[in-house]
This record gives C-alpha cells, structure tokens and sequence, in this order.
C-alpha cells in the first residue's frame, strides 16, 4: 500500500512562494492549498513495487484535487496537491517550481464564495491533452489525429512547446501541409 505523509515544511514554502509568484489571484482570494507526499508500495526486497503516484494509468509527479466542501468547512484546505515522494528529491528547484505552478494552474476561481464561505473552485482542463499512440501515428501519418494534433501544438505555440525545433516560415507551412 501507498505510503502518505504530510510535506515537509520546505514543500510547503516552495508552495506558498509558488503561489505568490504566479497566481496572484489565488493569493488574493486566500485559497489554501495543502501538500501531502506519496511513497511507493515496497517489495518484499524494499525496491518499489510501482510508481508511487498514477494519472490514468501512467507514472505522474503530482496530481491536484478541489476539496470537497464537507471536507473543507471542517477546516481542511481549499485544495489538494498530492506529490510523488520518491521522485520529487530528484528534480531540481525549478523542476519542483514548473510542477507545483502546473497543478496551481488547474485551480480557476468561479464567482464569490462557497456556502462555507470559502472560494469556489473548479479545475481548469490542459490545454492539451495528448493520448497517442506512435505506431498508429506511423500507420496512418498525416490522417492520424496523434499527427494532426502535433501539427496544431507545433503550429499555434511551437517555440513554448518545441524550443528545441527550429521554427521558421517554411518549417510551419511545411507542418500545415502548403508548399514551402
């Protein structure tokens, strides 16, 4: 079974300047968001027995969750992040800062007040949600949605998502499918 425990402090600040930093609107809307840790379930060897930490079926570093309001008059916080334990230590501080404000960034406020009085909140879907599959995108290449979607993220936001690739003119009219 999972192991879970309440986040050290220094998770804590780096979630609180996180915060402060780059959603000032949750800041000003004094929503409280708490952090736990998640351990993998060990072998009888000690090794993981698995990722400590799932989203459909895949390895994560973290998830968020809105606090149901029972759980929150009761004076448990406004939201939930749950962290992988077992790979957090191993990402640098801007790696831990890049996940934190990514969860962070699914919280949207919504209108004034809970009836508990405390901000409402709904999660705020990616803007890209990429289930494919190569073999499929090898298949059936340009028909495939796994290529056409690639095509759009490369089109419409290629430098912020692809630094790595040389993004000219010819290169997007080339992806779009005209004549460079």
């Amino acid at each position: 079974m999972p192991i879970f425990s309440k986040a050290p402090a220094e998770v804590i600040t780096l979630l609180e300047e996180t915060k402060q930093l780059h959603h000032p609107r949750l800041v000003l809307a004094e929503v409280n968001v708490a952090a736990v840790m998640v351990e993998a379930k060990v072998d009888e060897n000690g090794d993981p027995a698995g990722p400590a930490l799932k989203h459909h079926g895949h390895p994560c570093l973290a998830k968020i969750r809105i606090v149901p309001p029972k759980e929150r008059v009761q004076g448990l916080a406004d939201a939930e992040i749950t962290l992988d334990g077992d790979r957090w230590p191993l990402l640098s501080r801007d790696e831990q800062v890049a996940v934190l404000d990514h969860e962070l960034t699914h919280l949207e406020l919504v209108g004034e007040a809970d009836d508990g009085g405390r901000p409402k909140l709904r999660m705020r879907l990616h803007d890209y949600e990429a289930g494919w599959f190569v073999e499929v995108a090898e298949r059936h290449r340009e028909a495939s949605q796994e290529r056409q979607q690639a095509a759009t993220m490369f089109t419409s936001h290629g430098q912020a998502l692809f630094p790595f690739a040389s993004v000219s003119e010819a290169t997007v009219s080339a992806v779009k499918g005209h004549e460079a």
